[in-house]
């Protein structure tokens, strides 16, 4: 690709593609259950013949983005120029499958192979090498 000057480009006042992304944006509201884990601070619901019937629990209505969201420290952003792409991909991939709170994961080749579009296990492979 030939080298275009920066100044060539049009310019914007203020960024394009943001009412696009504001579009996709699909909001869900989503309902979390608090309960004490503490018994001597759970109240129960007695009915007139003193029989429990119910306990309480403080719930919050929570908006979300629906897409998928991961953080990543800028700090840490310089270590992605020296990757590979095949380091790239599988790092995406793994991106994917991480569950929130968890550090673990289990790498299914056929799904990684499919991710990446790649088409041996060992370019997988020496994206994850290079990765570690």
């Amino acid at each position: 690709m030939a080298y275009k000057s920066v100044k060539k480009y049009e310019a914007f006042k203020e960024n394009p593609f943001i009412e696009k992304a504001i579009e996709d944006i699909k909001v869900i509201r989503k309902t979390q259950v608090m309960r004490s884990k503490n018994r001597d601070e759970i109240q129960m619901i007695v009915n007139s013949d003193s029989e429990v019937v119910g306990h309480t629990a403080f719930m919050k209505f929570v908006e979300v983005d629906e897409e998928k969201f991961a953080k990543l420290y800028l700090s840490q952003f310089t270590a992605f120029w020296e990757l590979p792409k095949s380091a790239i991909r599988v790092f995406g991939f793994i991106i994917n499958i991480l569950k929130p709170k968890k550090d673990e994961f289990y790498l299914e080749m056929t799904k990684c192979l499919e991710y990446t579009q790649y088409k041996h296990p060992k370019d997988v492979l020496s994206g994850l090498s290079n990765l570690i």
